[in-house]
Formats: C-alpha cells, sequence, structure tokens
C-alpha cells in the first residue's frame, strides 16, 4: 500500500509531500503493468484542497484496481476541538467508521491453519480494542459520565492498536 495523500500537486505541496502527482501516476501504471494490486492511501480536506483537487483525487481514486481511500477523520476531529463543527452528530464520524471496520475485522478470514488462526487472532484484538476504544470516546465526548476514564481509555486503545499495527503481518 502506497500513502499517495492526494492527486493534487498544489496539495502535496501545502503538506510538504516528497512525492508528487507525477510518481503516483507512474507507479500506479506500473503496477497494472505487471498484474501488481495497487493500494492507495487518499486523505481527503487537506490543508489546500479545492472541490477540484478533490475531483482529482477521487478520479485518480477510480483507475486504481482496489482504492482504499482515508477519510480526513484527523481533520474532523481537528474542527470539532476548535469548536469549527459542533454538531453533536460530528462527533459519531469516527466511531462509526471505526466499529465498522472492526466489524470487518472480525468478519475477514484467511483461511485456516495456524497462520490463519494467528492473524485472526490479531484482528479480533485490533477489533476489540476499537469497538472499546470508540465506546469509550462516544462516552468521553458526551460525558454521560462524570468519571473521566475515557479520555485516557479511548487514546490509549488507538496507541495501542497502532503499536500491533507495527508488529503486524500477514
Amino acid at each position: 500500500m502506497l500513502r499517495y495523500g492526494s492527486s493534487d500537486q498544489e496539495v502535496l505541496k501545502n503538506v510538504k509531500e516528497g512525492a508528487t502527482v507525477e510518481m503516483a501516476e507512474r507507479f500506479t501504471a506500473n503496477c497494472k503493468s505487471l498484474g501488481l494490486v495497487d493500494h492507495g492511501d487518499f486523505i481527503i480536506c487537506l490543508p489546500g484542497e479545492t472541490r477540484g483537487g478533490f475531483r482529482k483525487t477521487i478520479d485518480f481514486v477510480k483507475l486504481m484496481d482496489k482504492p482504499f481511500v482515508v477519510l480526513g477523520i484527523g481533520v474532523i476531529e481537528w474542527l470539532r476541538c476548535r469548536g469549527t463543527l459542533t454538531h453533536p452528530l460530528w462527533g459519531l464520524i469516527f466511531p462509526a467508521l471505526a466499529i465498522s471496520a472492526a466489524g470487518m475485522l472480525f468478519m475477514h478470514k484467511h483461511g485456516s491453519g495456524a497462520a490463519a488462526d494467528k492473524i485472526y487472532l490479531h484482528h479480533s484484538v485490533m477489533a476489540s480494542s476499537g469497538i472499546v476504544a470508540m465506546v469509550a470516546k462516544v462516552v468521553d465526548d458526551t460525558e454521560m459520565v462524570e468519571n473521566r476514564l475515557g479520555s485516557y481509555l479511548w487514546p490509549g486503545l488507538i496507541m495501542f492498536i497502532g503499536v500491533m499495527l507495527l508488529f503486524y503481518s500477514e
């Protein structure tokens, strides 16, 4: 998987990305010519992105065999913290996507045998951690309980998942 970021060169320049759109296009074409499946990580709502730049990125994603699009969750959370996005439903986007991703991890299988069981165990631990983290985040955001444990629990679990991903292999 390659982190493309955006298909708008100006946006890539704004975020100080070392790669260019031309490099991404060449890489994608090379993958296709070699019969390799290219997975790309794109971030929507990067600084300086316009409707035209967004459209370029979406058009580029459509050229890929199996695109993996990462929404600008960080941007949404940042705008929420700044007070720009105040409607309570904005706070449910990250948890909803994370819980749906956890569900996909639970349903995702790699066949049978010891290696497949090990992968499924990793998927289950990450998925369970993600669900608990997002429930804790929603409880923390809505201040349903006076205890602030959720404000420590959900970031800690997200970091735990990140550490697991550092050592994860299939």
